[in-house]
């Protein structure tokens, strides 16, 4: 389940990386953001990484959450 969760915001991180045409040597290097363990699903990042990754992108918060295919709560 946490997988899912921290795959959900990887594919947050890349889509807005690309859009940009950033790579995620040129985050490391320009914003000190290392992403390649949340864009593979290993980690879930902290509320401080994804609110520096917001600012650098002039995303507020309710926009990056706001990209995520949830997952539905199976049915009891």
């Amino acid at each position: 389940r946490d997988r899912l969760r921290s795959r959900g915001l990887g594919d947050v991180y890349k889509r807005q990386r690309e859009q940009h045409n950033h790579t995620q040597e040129f985050l490391t290097e320009n914003a000190h953001l290392h992403l390649s363990h949340y864009e593979h699903g290993r980690k879930l990042p902290t509320l401080g990484t994804i609110i520096k990754f917001c600012k650098y992108y002039n995303l507020s918060l309710k926009e990056f959450f706001g990209e995520m295919t949830y997952p539905k709560e199976p049915k009891k």
